[in-house]
């Protein structure tokens, strides 16, 4: 299920996810030269044992 930022009425909600954005864009901009942009802010629920893993 993806919930996307104009599904959302709750302006705190809203207020909350583009704080995480903005300290996320601001983290990356220091190692990127180029100025980035928000194109898409979305919240996403994988069911139990489902979802994207990460290699670090």
């Amino acid at each position: 299920m993806i919930l996307y930022a104009n599904d959302i009425a709750d302006q705190s909600i809203l207020l909350c996810m583009h704080k995480v954005w903005q300290r996320a864009r601001n983290t990356v901009q220091n190692y990127h030269s180029r100025q980035l942009y928000l194109e898409a802010l979305t919240l996403v629920s994988w069911p139990e044992g489902k979802g994207i893993s990460f290699l670090l």
